[in-house]
């Protein structure tokens, strides 16, 4: 069976305070990424593997979220981490009992046995999209936390899918926000159902903010939520297409 794989790599802005992090072993760099990965049905099962690091000058006891923003049934998402590898679960938020304490200045390698974070995921030969977010976060303080979300798009050989060139979500301003932010978009062609919606760094819907225009500005006022770490996205028909971090700070 022939596989195609297409990684978009974008990156997210972090917190400059943050030294709990992800990184990716074969190029030693901080990995804060939203992934796009195009696969055929029957791919064999798509893994990433990951460095947890901890450059804190003190140990940090941490847990590993996983976090379905939107699933195609019959696909299965899941992953390891620490000693423990977690089977398909189709909750949408799952935390897992285990948590793993690195000391200063140490790190969780990626590997069989001794897992920093590896991420699976099995098209089963269904067509459709998963997307699912992976948080990391310090047990002690929570908004101390890493993310990524990954897209799977299972189409069949042959067939381009132009979804993702049909939008243009931009990057909110201010960004970290205090009480507003305004976040530009752009629609290619008519839609139905199109929302800005937002979320804060536990899974729930905090926000949403329906879209009438092909272009313009999305206004979110934020006065009544905590501070820390929330992400956007566009929603067209249920289905969510990018996501991008917003920081919220007073």
């Amino acid at each position: 069976m022939k596989v195609i794989t297409t990684i978009l790599l974008i990156l997210i802005v972090s917190l400059s305070k943050a030294q709990l992090k992800i990184k990716d072993p074969s190029t030693n760099a901080d990995v804060l990424p939203a992934y796009y990965v195009q696969v055929t049905p029957g791919s064999a099962t798509q893994s990433f593997d990951f460095e947890i690091h901890n450059d804190y000058s003190t140990s940090k006891t941490i847990k590993v979220k996983r976090y379905i923003l939107q699933q195609s049934i019959g696909q299965d998402v899941y992953y390891c981490f620490g000693s423990n590898c977690y089977t398909a679960n189709s909750n949408p938020v799952f935390i897992p009992n285990q948590n793993v304490t690195i000391s200063a200045g140490g790190m969780l390698p990626n590997g069989a046995g001794t897992y920093g974070l590896k991420t699976d995921f099995d098209d089963n030969s269904v067509l459709g999209t998963s997307v699912v977010r992976y948080t990391m976060y310090d047990l002690n303080n929570v908004s101390d936390s890493v993310s990524f979300v990954v897209t799977y798009d299972v189409a069949a050989i042959g067939i381009k899918k132009n979804e993702e060139l049909s939008f243009k979500l931009n990057f909110c301003s201010p960004n970290p926000a205090t009480n507003f932010v305004t976040i530009p978009y752009e629609l290619k062609q008519n839609v139905t159902n199109a929302k800005i919606v937002l979320h804060n760094i536990l899974g729930n819907k905090v926000k949403e903010l329906e879209i009438n225009d092909l272009k313009g500005n999305a206004h979110l006022e934020l006065s009544q939520l905590e501070e820390g770490v929330y992400f956007y996205s566009l929603q067209i028909n249920q289905k969510l297409f990018s996501t991008k971090k917003l920081i919220i700070e007073r």
